[in-house]
């Protein structure tokens, strides 16, 4: 993507931006990002968690559909933008997950 608007060999935040987007819309779902600074100041890194929400929940209770972590420290050279992608396939691979089994459990 980065590479056909001629930017950075890696994915940037318009690229980031738009495929969050496009997560939303094709799972129909609201995507919420938190970072923080874990550890002390000999050992800093940053936390990140990639949550889905349901868009419409169907009852008051809302639980997220999926949820993953990173932990990024000194030594982690992975932009930011990369983290968060592959936080992003990570909640994909965990939405398939889920709908496998469902699919599993209807046909028996």
């Amino acid at each position: 993507m980065a590479a056909s608007r001629e930017t950075s060999n890696g994915p940037d935040v318009r690229d980031v931006t738009a495929i969050m987007l496009a997560f939303e819309h094709i799972n129909s779902c609201r995507l919420d990002l938190r970072m923080g600074i874990a550890g002390d100041q000999k050992h800093l890194s940053m936390r990140f968690e990639l949550t889905a929400w349901p868009r419409d929940p169907e009852s008051g209770e809302v639980t997220p559909l999926a949820s993953a972590k990173s932990l990024t420290g000194y030594k982690d050279r992975r932009s930011v933008e990369v983290v968060i992608t592959q936080l992003m396939y990570a909640l994909d691979a965990q939405m398939a997950e889920e709908e496998f089994e469902k699919a599993a459990k209807t046909r028996a």
